[in-house]
């Protein structure tokens, strides 16, 4: 007959919501619940309003995860709730978002993926986006932008100098700003995640000389390291009467009889090409040629100088 007493159940528990974000900048939204015990599905219920006056899309699964899709951009609200093998549904977990697709991200440009730069200054650009009210970049030695290690600039034009001044490797993304109607800037989705390696910058190592009749110069060796050397008869380098690029740490000029000073400098290249500073000009003053009146030297017969002699 109909005297049962009614079967008193208790609810599932609400489910767990692994990973969720207070933003989703991309559409479908995967929602992650935790695998639940007695669990058949999962139900989520998705809402502009908190009162869940305006329902917006219902979606049922077999499986802990569920796709959200075909929402517009703003804030939203999520009701999760787990359905036993009766599809009574459990306890409710309540997850609150916002949605922004839009405005689209620039286009990183430089520093090229995988580019080495110098430490110091280096310069980010990105394509601009017309009508943007400015742009975001976030850097970092992480590529999730871990929030302890992530820094943050805006400009109004995508092009950003920040300072580099560690080794190694930096990710960095972009996004576009536009003015919401209380004046406050809201960014729209990053762009993908660019990289780039920093090495120190070279630097050009201290010049020994050595000048008789011949110019030697030597300094000290830098692993991975070629070297430009310029011989000029001004400290402006104008006129180089001499340029050689080495790999050892020497060189050597054979220049003859000198009646006037030559001026020589270094610069360190390293195996990414970057080039230092030119080292400070050196004077390599005359050697013991006999000179004529107008500053050049005498030669003798067989084409060599005349030597003036040694006291």
């Amino acid at each position: 007959g109909n005297d049962r007493a009614p079967q008193v159940r208790a609810l599932l528990p609400a489910p767990g919501l692994n990973g969720a974000q207070a933003r989703y900048d991309a559409l479908p939204i995967v929602l992650t619940l935790a695998p639940q015990d007695g669990a058949h599905g999962y139900w989520a219920q998705v809402a502009e309003d908190a009162a869940f006056t305006r329902i917006g899309q219902e979606v049922r699964g077999a499986g802990p995860t569920l796709r959200l899709d075909g929402l517009a951009d703003g804030r939203h609200v999520v009701r999760l709730r787990v359905l036993d093998a009766d599809d009574l549904p459990g306890a409710v977990l309540e997850h609150a978002f916002l949605l922004k697709t839009t405005p689209i991200a620039p286009l990183p440009q430089t520093p090229a993926q995988d580019a080495v730069v110098a430490a110091g200054r280096v310069e980010i650009q990105c394509s601009g986006i017309p009508d943007a009210a400015g742009f975001l970049l976030q850097y970092g030695p992480d590529a999730d932008f871990a929030d302890g290690a992530v820094r943050s600039e805006q400009a109004h034009t995508c092009r950003f100098t920040i300072d580099a001044a560690e080794a190694g490797v930096l990710h960095w993304r972009v996004a576009t700003l536009e003015a919401t109607v209380d004046g406050v800037a809201e960014r729209g989705p990053f762009s993908d995640v660019s990289r780039f390696s920093v090495v120190p910058a070279p630097q050009a190592p201290a010049m020994a000389l050595d000048a008789g009749e011949v110019i030697q110069a030597h300094w000290a060796a830098v692993p991975d390291t070629r070297f430009l050397v310029q011989l000029a008869r001004d400290t402006a380098f104008a006129e180089v009467v001499a340029e050689t690029t080495v790999s050892e740490p020497r060189v050597t000029f054979d220049l003859g009889a000198r009646c006037r000073p030559y001026f020589i400098r270094l610069q360190a290249i390293n195996q990414y090409d970057m080039r230092s500073a030119f080292s400070p000009a050196r004077r390599v003053d005359p050697d013991r040629a006999v000179c004529d009146s107008t500053g050049d030297p005498v030669l003798q017969q067989d084409g060599r100088s005349v030597r003036r002699a040694t006291l």
